[in-house]
């Protein structure tokens, strides 16, 4: 069962969410050029993860397939299309921070 998210929790998630994509478009960006060219399948993919109260979470998130995956799942980069999540509102700041 979800509970209710406060209004200004989920104005802040979505305020983090836009700062975070803004700050980290270039970033995004390098990591997006580099999977594609080191993988032959898509670049993001969209995942499940199950809350602490069992309620699933939808996510994105870059695909570890390719030559940068270890990289990727060891520095945690491959979460942040995550951010996405944020803004729409699929996830709120806990859930992206539980990620890792």
């Amino acid at each position: 069962m979800a509970f209710p998210i406060p209004l200004w929790r989920a104005i802040l998630d979505r305020l983090v969410g836009v700062v975070g994509l803004v700050l980290l478009v270039p970033v995004i960006a390098a990591i997006w050029v580099l999977v594609a060219m080191s993988s032959k399948g898509p670049v993001l993919m969209r995942t499940r993860f199950a809350t602490p109260q069992g309620v699933p979470m939808p996510s994105w998130r870059f695909c570890t397939e390719g030559d940068m995956g270890d990289f990727l799942e060891r520095s945690g980069l491959q979460h942040l299309p995550a951010f996405w999540s944020l803004i729409t509102g699929d996830i709120g700041i806990v859930e992206l921070w539980n990620l890792r």
